[in-house]
């Protein structure tokens, strides 16, 4: 059967991280065999593929692929050229989903009719280490922190999504060319863009994208961040 949806976690160099990111969602497909994960490794030089085999063994909803080509986009576009689902999620190597996560994505597919083209969700900061008190909330953002309010609504021009929480329609997003390959994270090439400009392509051609507060993640804030 083919699943609904692909759970895709692209990583580099994450293994010891990647395990809270990945139990964070296996915990909440116990019994939804409509779903699958796939770990899109980015040429990773640590013991991530052997972190994977070891969950593979004992989930066979788990996938590894590898995308040679440095740079997050390329491996979202992996992520999109390999998924077998109908809707593709994507979550952070080091962020985790909250309990109800993958329940709150799905049900804002299932009830808004017609389905949004795409779903995304708050980030919430997990500080390390006590947050600074010098640092501006307003600067956050910068350290992937997302919020769109208390209450679900679609969002308009001149908003932005992170892909960090992120769902979208599979065929749509093929079609809308996936992740521009000039943007975007290249190991410690920090360019970003990537995500307003397929939030703006999404709107550009009629697409919708659904805020659901519901379907939160955390992502951590290193002390050396």
């Amino acid at each position: 059967m083919k699943p609904f949806l692909t759970i895709a976690i692209c990583t580099f160099n994450r293994a010891d991280l990647l395990p809270r990111s990945l139990d964070s969602v296996r915990n909440q497909m116990r019994t939804s065999a409509d779903l699958e994960i796939m770990i899109v490794d980015n040429g990773s030089t640590d013991h991530t593929r052997d972190m994977v085999a070891e969950v593979q063994a004992e989930d066979s909803r788990v996938r590894y692929v590898v995308e040679p080509n440095a740079g997050i986009s390329h491996a979202r576009n992996r992520a999109l050229r390999e998924a077998r689902g109908e809707y593709l999620a994507f979550l952070d190597d080091d962020a985790w989903a909250e309990h109800d996560w993958l329940h709150n994505l799905i049900g804002t597919i299932k009830s808004i009719m017609p389905a949004p083209e795409c779903v995304v969700g708050p980030v919430s900061l997990v500080w390390e280490d006590k947050k600074p008190e010098w640092f501006p909330a307003r600067f956050e953002s910068l350290l992937c922190r997302y919020d769109m309010g208390t209450e679900p609504h679609f969002l308009e021009r001149g908003g932005y999504l992170l892909t960090t929480n992120s769902l979208f329609h599979r065929e749509t997003l093929l079609k809308l060319g996936g992740m521009r390959t000039d943007l975007g994270h290249r190991r410690k090439v920090l360019i970003g863009g990537e995500d307003n400009d397929i939030f703006n392509r999404l709107l550009a051609n009629g697409c919708r994208v659904f805020y659901e507060p519901k379907a939160r993640v955390f992502h951590p804030v290193p002390k050396e961040r």
